[in-house]
C-alpha cells in the first residue's frame, strides 16, 4: 500500500473520529476504498493528416498488452487512448496500423510510465518511426517493436539530434516551444478541420532515404533535404521552410473537403452528363456535366497528361465504390516556385489519398496551382500539370526469382537470373490522349546518357496489349529515323543496376549489367553500360551509374514527335517524385512471399504445369510491405504467347487472386525443353508514384 494512499485513509479515519465524538448519529464507519485516478497512454497517429480508423497495438517488455482495452482503434481525427492496467510500468511499445495499407505501419515508444491522473502523450508519425529506425540493426521501427527493447539514452539522444536540425523549420510553421515528435500533443488536420501547428510540421517534413539507404529529412520545397542524425552522430541543419506553406496546407484542407462533399453523393447526383463516345486518343470517355458540390473540384482550365478534367477523374466519378469515399487531407508531395513549375503559377504536387466504400485504399497524384496575386493572397486550385500527352516518370525497382536450375542445360543459355533490378521508367501513351500520330520521344535529364533516351512505338504484333512506347536508341539517334525502328523488347524502363542474386551476399553485390562485359554498349540499348557515361571499361559497374542524380525532384525534359519528324511538337518536363534505389539495397525492402502452392505453378514436374485457363496466385503478407495491388501471368510455349499483361486487381487485404488467361484462351504447358516459360508478376500498391514489381519466373 503506497504512501499516499495510507495519507489519505488516515485523514478520513481521523474525520470518522471527529464526527463520533460530536454525537453523530449511529451510522456506521465507510469502508468504501479511495477512488486513484488512471494511468493513461494516449496519442495522435498522424503523417500530416490523421490516420483514422487504423488498429493500434502496444505492448510492454513482456509483449503483453498493457492496456485494460481489448481492441484499440484511432478516431476520425487519429487519436487513441490506452488506460493502463494497476502495475504497469514502461517501456511501452506502440504500432499503428493502416487497414486500408495505403501507410506503412507508424512506430512508436514511451520509456516513461504516466501519473496517475496526468495522461501522456505518445505520438506515432514517420518522424517517431524514423527516430526509432535509427535505434535498430537493419533500420526498420518494426525491429524495435518486436525486439521489446529500447536504449532510453539512444532514444533521448537521437530524438534530440533530430529536434535540433529541425529548428529552423521549426520556427517557420510556428511549432510549439520544447517540441517533441513524441510527446508535443497533435491535432492532425482531416476534412473536417484544421491541424495545429504541431501537425504542421509532419505536412512539410518529409522522410526519405538517399541512394546508401541513410534516412534524410527533407521539406517539400527542399526535396534534396539533409542526411537523419542518430545517437552517434548529428546532422546538418535543415534549411527553414518558406513562407507559404502553412497557407498551402490550409488549401489542402479545404481541396479535400470539397473531394469528400462531391463524394458523399451517389453517382447518379454528382455525375449529371458524360460523353463516351471518345476515342483514347482524345483523352476517352468523359464527364461533362457534375453536381454543383462536385463542381468545385478542379479548376475550369485543369490539364493532367492530356486529360481534361472529366476525363482524368472520370473512373472513380462513375464508381458506385467511391459514394462515401473517406479521403484524407491532401499530402503536397512538392512545392514548385513558378520559374521551375512551368505552368505560370506556383505549383504543388498533391497525392489525394482515399479510402472507398469496400475499404480498398487509392490515390491521385496531380497538380495545384497558386492562381492568387502573391503570397498574401494565394489561392490554390486543382489545375493539373498542363502536360498534352500521358507520359510519366517514375523510379522503379523489381526483384526477379528464377526457379529454373540455371547452371543446367539447356537453361544455362536461355534462363534470366535471379536478381534485384532497379531504373526508371518512361511511360509514353502510345494510345491515350496526344497520341495519333505520335512516332517517337525522348527524354532527356539527370542521371540519363548526355544524349538522353529515345522511344518509339512496339512492333504491332508482339504485344497487342503493350499501350506504352519502347526504348529504341540512348546514342542521340534521329527521332525521324528511328520512326519506323519498331521494337518488340516491351521496355519502358531504363535500367540501371542489378544484383548477382535475392538472397545472401550476392543481394548486396553488383553484377555486370547484360552488355556490361563488352564494348557493345548497343546491344541492350535499355541498360545502362559505363560508355553511356564516359567511364572506362574498367570501371566496376557498381560506380559508373550516377545514382547521385537520380534524386527526388529531379526535372527531366520530355520531348514529343509526330509524324516521323525531327523537330518536337511539345516540350515539358517531368518531375521525378521518389528516389531512384541502388538493386544493392533491394533486399533492405520488404517483400511478400510467395506460398509453395503458387511456385508449383512454376514447376514443369508439377502437376500445375499442364495447361489451364487460370490459376490460382497467393503470397503472405508482410506487415513491413506494401499491399500487393495488381497479378499478372506471362507464358510461352516457344510457339506463341498467352498473357494476362492487364493483371487482376487484387482487393485490399487479400492474400490470394485467380488470374485467368484472355477470354477463350489458355496458358500453355511449362515444360523442361528449354524453349516454354511462366512468370508471375505481383505489382504493389506504392502510394508515392513509385514502381515496385517481384516476379517469379521459370525460365
Amino acid at each position: 500500500m503506497n504512501k499516499q494512499r495510507l495519507a489519505l485513509l488516515a485523514a478520513l479515519a481521523t474525520s470518522a473520529g471527529f464526527l463520533g465524538a460530536c454525537g453523530g448519529g449511529s451510522s456506521s464507519e465507510s469502508t468504501t476504498p479511495p477512488v486513484v485516478a488512471d494511468s493513461v497512454l494516449q496519442g495522435t497517429a498522424a503523417i500530416g493528416t490523421a490516420l483514422a480508423n487504423a488498429d493500434v497495438s502496444i505492448v510492454d517488455a513482456t509483449g503483453s498488452s498493457p492496456c485494460r482495452e481489448s481492441n484499440i482503434v484511432t478516431s476520425g481525427t487519429g487519436s487513441y487512448t490506452c488506460t493502463l492496467k494497476t502495475g504497469e510500468a514502461a517501456p511501452f511499445f506502440i504500432s499503428v496500423t493502416d487497414p486500408a495499407g495505403s501507410v506503412l505501419p507508424l512506430v512508436s515508444v514511451t520509456t516513461t510510465t504516466p501519473a496517475p491522473g496526468t495522461p501522456l502523450v505518445v505520438n506515432a508519425t514517420p518522424l517517431t518511426t524514423a527516430i526509432l529506425a535509427q535505434l535498430a540493426a537493419d533500420h526498420n521501427a518494426l525491429s524495435v517493436f518486436t525486439s521489446k527493447t529500447i536504449d532510453a539514452t539512444a532514444l533521448a539522444q537521437v530524438t534530440m539530434n533530430v529536434v535540433a536540425q529541425l529548428q529552423a523549420v521549426l520556427q517557420s510553421v510556428g511549432a510549439p516551444a520544447g517540441y517533441n515528435p513524441f510527446t508535443t500533443s497533435i491535432t492532425a488536420s482531416s476534412t473536417t478541420g484544421a491541424g495545429n501547428t504541431a501537425d504542421l510540421v509532419l505536412d512539410v517534413v518529409k522522410v526519405g532515404t538517399d541512394i546508401s539507404g541513410a534516412l534524410t529529412l527533407a521539406t517539400i520545397d527542399n526535396p534534396a533535404g539533409v542526411t537523419m542524425a542518430s545517437a552517434t552522430q548529428t546532422g546538418a541543419a535543415l534549411p527553414a521552410a518558406s513562407s507559404g506553406v502553412a497557407a498551402l496546407s490550409l488549401a489542402a484542407q479545404s481541396i479535400s473537403k470539397t473531394f469528400a462533399q462531391c463524394f458523399a453523393l451517389p453517382v447518379a447526383q454528382r455525375v449529371l452528363a458524360t460523353d463516351t463516345t471518345l476515342p483514347a486518343a482524345l483523352g476517352g470517355s468523359q464527364v461533362t456535366q457534375l453536381a454543383p458540390a462536385c463542381q468545385g473540384l478542379t479548376d475550369a482550365a485543369f490539364l493532367q497528361n492530356g486529360f481534361v478534367a472529366g476525363q482524368y477523374f472520370y473512373g472513380v466519378l462513375t464508381s458506385n465504390a467511391m459514394t462515401g469515399a473517406q479521403f484524407s487531407v491532401a499530402e503536397v508531395m512538392q512545392l514548385v516556385p513558378a520559374a521551375q513549375a512551368g505552368i505560370g503559377y506556383d505549383a504543388a504536387v498533391l497525392n489525394i489519398r482515399y479510402v472507398d466504400a469496400n475499404g480498398i485504399a487509392g490515390n491521385v497524384i496531380t497538380v495545384a496551382a497558386n492562381k492568387g496575386t502573391g503570397t498574401a493572397t494565394p489561392n490554390w486550385a486543382v489545375y493539373g500539370n498542363q502536360t498534352p500527352v500521358n507520359v510519366l516518370v517514375r523510379s522503379s525497382i523489381r526483384r526477379q526469382q528464377q526457379q529454373a536450375p540455371v547452371t543446367q542445360a539447356p537453361f544455362s543459355t536461355t534462363a534470366s537470373l535471379s536478381a534485384y533490378q532497379t531504373g526508371i521508367e518512361f511511360y509514353i501513351d502510345k494510345d491515350g490522349p496526344g497520341s495519333t500520330n505520335l512516332t517517337t520521344a525522348r527524354v532527356t535529364g539527370p542521371g540519363l546518357p548526355a544524349a538522353g533516351i529515345v522511344l518509339n512505338r512496339p512492333t504491332a504484333a508482339f504485344e497487342p496489349q503493350q499501350s506504352w512506347l519502347n526504348i529504341v536508341d540512348k546514342f542521340g539517334g534521329s527521332p525521324a529515323v528511328l520512326a519506323s525502328q519498331h521494337t518488340s523488347c516491351n521496355c519502358d524502363i531504363f535500367w540501371l543496376q542489378r544484383t548477382q542474386d535475392v538472397t545472401g551476399a550476392g543481394a548486396t553485390t553488383v553484377r555486370s549489367n547484360p552488355n556490361g562485359g563488352n564494348t557493345n554498349s548497343a546491344a541492350f540499348v535499355y541498360w545502362a553500360h559505363p560508355l553511356d557515361y564516359g567511364a572506362a571499361l574498367n570501371t566496376p559497374s557498381n560506380e559508373y551509374v550516377p545514382f547521385s542524380s537520380f534524386a527526388v525532384g529531379a526535372r527531366y525534359k520530355v520531348e514529343i514527335f509526330y509524324n516521323g519528324s525531327d523537330t518536337p511538337t511539345y516540350t515539358f518536363e517531368k518531375t521525378l517524385l521518389s528516389p531512384i534505389i541502388p538493386a544493392t539495397r533491394g533486399s533492405f525492402l520488404a517483400w511478400n512471399a510467395p506460398t509453395a502452392a503458387t511456385l508449383d505453378v512454376l514447376d514443369p514436374g508439377n502437376a500445375l504445369a499442364a495447361a489451364a485457363s487460370s490459376f490460382p496466385v497467393s503470397w503472405a503478407q508482410n506487415p513491413s510491405a506494401e499491399q500487393i495491388r495488381l497479378a499478372q501471368m506471362f507464358t510461352n510455349n516457344g510457339a506463341n504467347a498467352v498473357n494476362q499483361g492487364s493483371g487482376i486487381g487484387v482487393p485490399k487485404g487479400a492474400m490470394s487472386v485467380v488470374v485467368a488467361a484472355p477470354a477463350g484462351l489458355q496458358f500453355p504447358a511449362l515444360d523442361s525443353s528449354g524453349n516454354s516459360s511462366r512468370s508471375i508478376q505481383l505489382s504493389y500498391r506504392t502510394f508515392d508514384n513509385s514502381l515496385k514489381l517481384a516476379i517469379y519466373r521459370f525460365n
